[in-house]
């Protein structure tokens, strides 16, 4: 959608096929077998129902983490960062959980 009409042909059909297919997969299994799944697609908004939870946010945010890890990856090819250290060798004396009160 970022790209408007400006994208067409086969590749972009395929796109919108794994898409669709991959939504309607993770809403139907993140749903419980009692409740009703709703699936408009002539709403307005775009077809989840339910909220950051939703298979299309899902998906975006790991697509995102996916763009992110891959150019950490290539910075650490290119030396403009370190590669992550084995946990074993981390500190982790600094980290304390929140207690509720």
């Amino acid at each position: 959608m970022k790209y408007g009409d400006k994208i067409e042909g086969q590749t972009w059909d395929d796109i919108i096929k794994v898409m669709t297919s991959a939504t309607v997969r993770f809403e139907l299994l993140s749903t419980v077998h009692t409740s009703p799944v709703t699936l408009d697609v002539q709403r307005e908004g775009g077809v989840s129902t339910k909220g950051p939870r939703g298979g299309v946010f899902v998906m975006y945010n790991c697509a995102r983490l996916h763009t992110l890890f891959d150019s950490y990856e290539r910075g650490v090819e290119k030396g403009l960062y370190p590669e992550i250290p084995d946990g074993s060798q981390l500190d982790f004396s600094a980290l304390k959980e929140e207690v509720l009160l």
